[in-house]
């Protein structure tokens, strides 16, 4: 495959996948950031049941925005919606810097995921559009590789900074993903479903490069687990898990091995193809998923021994 055609490909998809860092970013927050909204010095006193919701809000609101965004997708273009999705985590942002209570991280969690809906909708259709057969899998994966780098920047920078700091840091990532795609072209595939054949040959110079238009337009022509949860409450959980190793430094190794094996898996879906990486995911996932119930019964497990009138005991197993 020529190399100055793959190149371009992956400008264009780099620059698109940018947003779903963003989302990274907020999914990821939460793990540093609760337990500093939970101290006795927080300037914004935060209870429990407070927290929970602050770590759901932007998950619940997400689920609002992909028919919106499906169809904001076919009337104005996948590059626009993109574009579009950037602008909830700014506000997000933005509210959260200037935060002097829990309903306004309760506002700021709720526009951001009409932002993450729009944008996990969108970012697969445009990248599936813009690129060629040899690359389509390995962009697939690049959306999973950018949202881990994203987790990961939280848990590595959060920790260590105020949530000022953090937020300044984050609203960064959606303005850049504007600046960038901006300068990107939009799908040629939706230029061809809105018959305008002319942006779409434009388009595809901007991709492929001129060799590659007349093949490319004649092929057009025929033409959501519980992860997010642990993410979000990583930080409490290693903590709770009292391990030998430090809740910060466990998120950051979580965050780092997610980002490797983002990254290798997007260099072998080509080769191996996607039946055989699912197939050890979901074996993985499962067994991992019996290692943990099994450790928290060990370590929940208490022994109550309830003395009758004659002195004898009852001896009874209860999970706390």
């Amino acid at each position: 495959m020529n190399i100055n055609r793959k190149w371009r490909e992956y400008v264009a998809a780099f620059s698109a996948t940018l947003i779903t860092a963003a989302a990274g970013t907020t999914v990821g927050w939460t793990s540093p950031t609760l337990p500093l909204l939970r101290r006795d010095d927080s300037p914004i006193k935060t209870s429990a049941d407070e927290s929970s919701w602050i770590a759901s809000l932007m998950i619940l609101s997400s689920a609002l925005s992909p028919i919106p965004a499906a169809y904001l997708a076919d009337r104005i273009g996948r590059k626009r919606t993109l574009l579009l999705s950037a602008i909830p985590y700014i506000i997000g942002w933005i509210l959260v810097m200037l935060a002097k209570n829990v309903g306004t991280i309760y506002a700021s969690r709720l526009i951001s995921g009409i932002g993450y809906g729009i944008a996990y909708t969108t970012a697969p259709m445009y990248l599936g559009e813009i690129a060629t057969n040899e690359v389509r899998g390995a962009m697939a994966t690049l959306i999973t590789v950018m949202s881990k780098l994203g987790i990961l920047s939280q848990y590595c920078i959060g920790p260590y900074v105020s949530m000022l700091g953090l937020a300044s840091f984050n609203i960064a990532v959606p303005i850049l993903f504007v600046v960038t795609f901006t300068a990107m072209p939009e799908s040629p595939y939706y230029f061809i479903k809105t018959g305008d054949t002319n942006r779409a040959e434009r388009s595809l110079k901007n991709l492929r490069g001129r060799n590659y238009i007349s093949e490319e337009l004649d092929s057009m022509s025929h033409l959501f687990c519980g992860s997010t949860a642990i993410i979000s409450y990583a930080q409490q959980i290693f903590g709770a898990a009292e391990g030998g190793l430090g809740a910060k430094e466990s998120c950051i190794l979580l965050g780092t091995v997610q980002l490797l094996t983002s990254a290798i898996s997007s260099q072998l879906v080509d080769r191996l193809g996607r039946k055989p990486l699912l197939l050890v995911s979901s074996c993985e996932t499962k067994g991992q998923s019996f290692a943990a119930i099994q450790e928290k019964l060990y370590k929940n497990e208490k022994v109550i021994y309830e003395k009758r009138e004659d002195h004898s005991a009852n001896v009874r197993i209860l999970p706390k």
